[in-house]
């Protein structure tokens, strides 16, 4: 039994400290993932922050996504809009680096991954206005989502302080609450095997 499966059982009891062990097992096992992407990749790529080449595996997770919506660069901010089915997409010079810029498309990715043509999750496709519970479990389930993809595109290294502090913040409008938390790593977590096209297991 891994380390995060033992500490979800524990979040699930209802132990206390569980919840705070949780992001920290998470993040490192996306480092581990992230190092051993970039073990595959070619000489001369690294995993520090400052380092301008991307990795390969960061421009595919977005090429071949299944009924990829439309992106569009060169607006103020970035979002997805489901009305529209499209993401805009500040310049891609507009980021302080290449990395944050995969981060936050990834992002809204997984914003996008909700719609009703897609996984027609209900904390998108819900009406619900800024701050209520549901946006707050969509934003949550928005960037975990991120940073699974960051740590299969082996960019997580870069991404990770600014990814944390997003989701920190977000757990607070939640109160850190302890189903919702489990819930939203699930949700991301199936967000992330949609847009990179995993395929269910089928057990004979």
């Amino acid at each position: 039994m891994s380390n995060i499966t033992m500490v979800l059982e524990s979040v699930g009891r209802g132990e206390s400290k569980a919840t705070q062990e949780l992001f920290p097992l998470v993040y490192e096992e996306l480092r581990r993932l992230a190092a051993a992407r970039m073990a595959r990749e070619a000489a001369g790529h690294t995993l520090q922050p400052t380092a301008e080449v991307i990795p390969t595996p960061a421009y595919e997770i977005v090429d071949n996504m299944p009924n990829r919506p439309a992106i569009k660069h060169g607006f103020r901010a970035c979002c997805y809009r489901p009305h529209s089915d499209e993401i805009q997409m500040a310049a891609p010079s507009s980021f302080a680096t290449a990395a944050d810029y995969f981060s936050t498309l990834y992002h809204e990715l997984t914003h996008a991954s909700g719609a009703k043509t897609r996984l027609n999750r209900p904390t998108l496709t819900a009406s619900a206005g800024f701050g209520s519970n549901s946006y707050c479990k969509e934003e949550l389930i928005a960037e975990m989502g991120a940073a699974f993809l960051c740590g299969e595109a082996g960019i997580f290294e870069r991404t990770v302080d600014n990814s944390a502090a997003y989701l920190q913040g977000w757990l607070k409008a939640l109160d850190h609450d302890r189903s919702l938390i489990i819930t939203a790593a699930a949700q991301a977590q199936k967000a992330a095997d949609y847009i990179l096209n995993h395929k269910p297991a089928i057990i004979e």
